[in-house]
């Protein structure tokens, strides 16, 4: 199937779907009017586009505007009241839990997601361990030979300092530490462009973001010896992949039943749940039972 094809196979995929949440009402619920502005990580803005189109059909008399950022900058954008609902692709910093509004902020888990490893086709590489990883993304290897692959320099496509992207990469593989001089990225889309041009290239996405045949998605070991994981939801849930992340949803409370306090229930209630998880993540209220029979 060509990728037009699978994109033209998905996308009536999600009309169905979506005529399936709505639940063939047409009713509108006076409740959920207006506008709501939700910022969100780069990694979480394909999922919250496809929960904002179930929203609308469901509440036609609201609208839900999304605006990628990194997740640093979606809370931001919260605090500063220039969005009235943040998702984060990582739990809150210190800072961030200690911020003030014009209410008291409630913050629930979206959502588990991996920290998947892709590269270049030309690389000849498809597994490393944590060590390998390690010693590739803060500079200790500089060509691909040296772990089997191809006689090519790494090249590494990391994402901006602010993205959960970076900061979970960071202190999960570095333990801290500084990455390796690299090729710096906007948002997701462009890492996924890069490491699929540049022989080479290894860089970091969410689950949201793989499938595009033009590179190759890692297998990953927790040590030496132990079996290479692939990222799936199902790896994530039972916890066998060892690069995974929350992501968060976050806003200001005590405005009664407004549109966004709709959408983040909408977003943690089995509807929205159900956008998560065929979005290919594991969702915080889908039965376990579920995740199991269909992300093997």
């Amino acid at each position: 199937m060509t990728r037009r094809s699978c994109r033209a196979a998905r996308a009536l995929w999600w009309v169905g779907a979506l005529a399936l949440l709505t639940g063939g009402c047409s009713r509108s619920v006076t409740g959920y009017q207006g506008v709501v502005l939700v910022a969100c990580s780069d990694s979480a803005r394909p999922v919250l586009e496809r929960a904002a189109a179930a929203f609308g059909l469901l509440y036609p008399e609201a609208r839900v505007q999304v605006v990628g950022d990194d997740s640093r900058g979606a809370f931001v954008r919260l605090s500063e009241q220039r969005a009235q609902v943040a998702v984060l692709a990582r739990r809150l910093q210190p800072d961030e839990e200690g911020a003030t509004g014009p209410g008291p902020l409630l913050t629930y888990r979206l959502a588990a997601d991996a920290l998947a490893i892709v590269v270049h086709p030309a690389n000849g590489i498809d597994s490393l361990d944590m060590g390998q990883l390690t010693a590739v993304l803060k500079g200790a290897v500089g060509s691909w030979e040296r772990l089997g692959g191809a006689s090519l320099p790494v090249i590494r496509v990391l994402r901006d300092r602010n993205s959960g992207t970076y900061e979970q990469l960071r202190q999960q593989v570095l333990a801290g530490g500084d990455f390796g001089p690299g090729v710096a990225c906007r948002d997701s889309r462009e890492v996924v462009e890069r490491v699929a041009s540049i022989p080479g290239a290894i860089g970091c996405v969410g689950l949201a973001w793989l499938g595009d045949p033009r590179v190759v998605t890692v297998r990953v070991a927790s040590a030496a010896g132990q079996p290479a994981v692939r990222p799936t939801a199902a790896a994530v849930f039972q916890q066998r992949y060892p690069l995974r992340r929350p992501w968060v949803v976050c806003h200001w409370g005590g405005h009664g039943a407004d549109v966004a306090a709709g959408f983040v229930a909408f977003l943690t209630s089995p509807r929205g749940q159900t956008v998560v998880e065929r979005e290919g993540l594991v969702p915080d209220q889908v039965p376990p039972r579920s995740i199991e029979l269909t992300r093997r």
